[in-house]
């Protein structure tokens, strides 16, 4: 009964969802006012964290009743949640009923995030909405490219439900750059969709463009360039849509498939604002991306700055969806890493962070092509075989012929931005 229960909620999400697309806007307002309201009396009653933070800032929950009240709030940093995690879980949920998830570290801070099933189904709902909005079909095989730091990803993989069935079929290829393991793949199975990493997909596109043409691209996790765009565009015959999230709210955004004039914001599943100076800016102007999650109640994530930075907009949208536009996205941009033999790796896919829980910030400095050095910034009390286990993973990726040079240091610089780069290459190429 439980297992039909859940069934019938996804789909009753994924209509609704669907529904609020091209719904009023007042109709959108009053959802995410109810939404939030509810977040916020949740995380004052169950979440130690904000329980304190609203108390020292002398807030009841009965004070935030609308979007512009969450200015009440102060913003959280990801430092900030990496220095209090054990607090910004909620205490009527059990670990046992969530599942892990650890963040790229794609700004050099990698953060561990727990999120309950019934918020996993939530999300799946959204990026379904998504996938169906910008063309996507029941029947489309799907492939999702996914570097996870080393060069023997396991190719013995088992295969899953998603791969037998004969609607969303979707097969997850683990590779840390191109290769003709890859290639063959692609070419065996003729996805219709793909969606990756914009590194990968040019890494891709540059070595093996005539290996596949899928009819939508999906790229997500790291910014799509210009460049980049335009070369996969050529090199596919398909239009890249991009899609903009983070582990800690899961899809933020998504570009509008038809006149592409920005990104459409899931106001339905979250609150995005942007802030400047401790204000929000108006429309047109540049702020750093706040968002607040208004769904997942084992980790609540309210008024959390993702380091990047935004421009809302006030326009409607000409294709005739509701939901608020947002016309740009800029965010920390990674180098390629680039080695002896001219092979370029893909900066998402050098180190899986999952991996290594001891690390709280890093950066990995390609100084040579046969020579990077890996700055790690380490919890009070960890291990010397903690730091063993991350220089052997980056030497599996870089290869017997580059030097892995570490250094631990108790502070890694910002760049001009404030951002926190997670790999710096002094080469050309």
């Amino acid at each position: 009964m439980s297992r039909y229960f859940n069934v019938s909620r996804f789909l009753y999400d994924l209509l609704s969802l669907h529904r609020n697309v091209r719904t009023e806007h007042s109709k959108l307002a009053e959802i995410q006012t109810k939404k939030l309201r509810a977040t916020i009396r949740y995380a004052y009653e169950n979440v130690p964290f904000y329980h304190s933070l609203l108390r020292q800032q002398n807030v009841k929950p009965t004070e935030v009743m609308s979007k512009d009240d969450l200015r009440k709030i102060p913003i959280v940093t990801r430092k900030d949640a990496q220095n209090n995690s054990p607090s910004l879980m909620s205490r009527k949920i059990s670990p046992e009923r969530c599942t892990r998830h650890r963040t790229s570290g794609s700004s050099g801070i990698p953060l561990t995030v727990w999120i309950d099933k019934d918020s996993e189904r939530f999300r799946y709902a959204v990026s379904l909405r998504q996938f169906f909005e910008c063309g996507g079909k029941l029947r489309d095989k799907q492939v999702q490219l996914r570097g996870m730091g080393s060069l023997h990803a396991s190719r013995a993989r088992k295969k899953t439900l998603n791969e037998y069935l004969p609607f969303f079929r979707t097969k997850r290829i683990v590779l840390a750059h191109t290769s003709d393991y890859l290639i063959s793949s692609l070419k065996e199975y003729k996805p219709d969709v793909m969606v990756g990493y914009p590194s990968l997909f040019q890494l891709l596109a540059e070595n093996a463009r005539e290996a596949v043409k899928p009819r939508i691209v999906f790229c997500t996790g790291e910014i799509l360039t210009n460049h980049c765009r335009a070369l996969l565009r050529s090199a596919f015959s398909s239009n890249p849509i991009d899609s903009y999230g983070c582990t800690e709210g899961g899809d933020i955004a998504w570009e509008c498939p038809d006149d592409r004039v920005g990104y459409h914001i899931n106001a339905d599943s979250l609150i995005v604002e942007f802030v400047r100076d401790g204000e929000n800016v108006a429309p047109g102007e540049e702020g750093e991306i706040v968002l607040t999650a208004l769904s997942n109640r084992s980790m609540p994530f309210i008024r959390y700055n993702t380091g990047d930075v935004g421009v809302p907009s006030d326009e409607q949208c000409s294709c005739g969806r509701t939901l608020p536009l947002m016309r740009l996205i800029k965010g920390r941009s990674d180098d390629f890493i680039v080695l002896p033999d001219g092979t370029r790796l893909s900066p998402l896919g050098v180190l899986n962070m999952e991996n290594f829980p001891e690390v709280e910030e890093y950066r990995i400095i390609q100084q040579r092509r046969d020579l990077v050095e890996v700055w790690l910034k380490m919890e009070k009390f960890y291990k010397q075989s903690s730091v063993a286990k991350c220089l052997s993973a980056l030497r599996n990726v870089f290869g017997e012929d580059v030097q892995v040079r570490p250094l631990i240091v108790d502070q890694i610089p910002r760049d001009d931005s404030g951002k926190l780069r997670r790999i710096v290459s002094k080469i050309a190429g």
